[in-house]
């Protein structure tokens, strides 16, 4: 028997869905299914007439000989709706709540086979705009080769002074959210290593390192003692679950579904609103044996609550039940 074809469409190179879409490709070919992942900056920002029409004839001839299209992302899924409606099937995955819940909206989405959601936060968002299909699967952690010690992972990116490190990355947006931790950073507790790009221009400083995307940031993860995750629109993070994963403490930003990863205190620290953000993690970096506890904790229910196999298992169900 030939292996279901899933076509999946991620609009961007780099961030949460495309890690995930691309560790699925690798987790499902045992399972029976190809998941070729197409990185597709060619979907534009802007709906309308011209631009769906063009975008539609590019994504169908992208999906011959694919039996299905996984669509990532709001944007992508109003895409797929605009090219294939209830013709052919597809399915689309959510990381977060959408930005509107306009009935345009709504109503393509509701031509989706499946509608996957990552938090039950999302998933009362769309269930009260009277979307239809959704099925909530959380993500699981992409696996990492990034098993080093914390020396060798400061070496790895030129980081030789001892002390704490506190480890945040993200795009420099106002939406990305690191602006109050890396001009407000306390530089006396410990030492942060910033790392992405954006409009936004952040400088380093003496105890503030600011850097591009790194590489794989699974060694920032592994270098720190402490992870910073900022998004003011996260539902997911992928670099949460890995650090959780890895034995990292986590500060998470509250509100749109990141507090779905863990409970408070347990298995990770928590802020809401920006003027929270240094008081909590003050509280944490002055907190080494509540720190390390919440690491260890973290660390025994990512295994479970993270866990890719289990991830793509569930996936590789939703993609052969949307094939029919």
């Amino acid at each position: 028997m030939s292996p279901l074809r899933v076509l999946g469409v991620c609009r961007q190179a780099r961030g949460d869905m495309a890690a995930i879409g691309s560790s699925l490709s690798r987790h499902l070919d045992p399972l029976g299914i190809e998941y070729v992942l197409d990185h597709a900056p060619w979907i534009p920002d802007k709906t309308g007439y011209w631009p769906d029409r063009d975008t539609s004839k590019r994504l169908r001839q992208e999906a011959r000989g694919f039996d299905i299209v996984h669509a990532w992302g709001y944007r992508t899924a109003w895409a797929c709706a605009e090219a294939f409606y209830v013709r052919s099937p597809w399915v689309y995955s959510v990381l977060e709540p959408p930005k509107t819940t306009d009935s345009e909206l709504i109503d393509r989405l509701n031509s989706a086979r499946t509608g996957v959601v990552a938090t039950d936060v999302a998933r009362r968002a769309l269930d009260l705009a009277d979307a239809l299909n959704l099925r909530t699967v959380v993500p699981g952690a992409p696996p990492t080769e990034a098993s080093l010690e914390r020396g060798v992972a400061r070496g790895l990116l030129g980081l030789t002074e001892e002390g704490l490190l506190v480890f945040a990355e993200g795009p420099f947006t106002e939406e990305g959210g690191l602006a109050p931790l890396v001009t407000k950073f306390p530089a006396d507790k410990a030492r942060l290593l910033a790392a992405g790009s954006g409009p936004l221009v952040f400088q380093s400083r003496p105890g503030v390192t600011v850097r591009d995307w790194l590489p794989d940031p699974a060694i920032g993860v592994a270098a720190s003692d402490l992870v910073v995750v900022s998004g003011r629109r996260l539902g997911y993070s992928v670099l949460a679950a890995q650090a959780m994963s890895m034995g990292r403490p986590v500060l998470l930003r509250s509100g749109h579904g990141l507090e779905e990863m863990g409970q408070e205190g347990v298995h990770a620290f928590f802020f809401e609103r920006d003027d929270d953000l240094l008081p909590a993690l003050t509280t944490a970096l002055d907190a080494p044996i509540r720190r390390e506890a919440v690491a260890e904790s973290a660390q025994a229910w990512a295994s479970t609550r993270f866990d890719f196999e289990t991830y793509a298992a569930r996936m590789a169900d939703v993609f052969r039940e949307a094939s029919g």
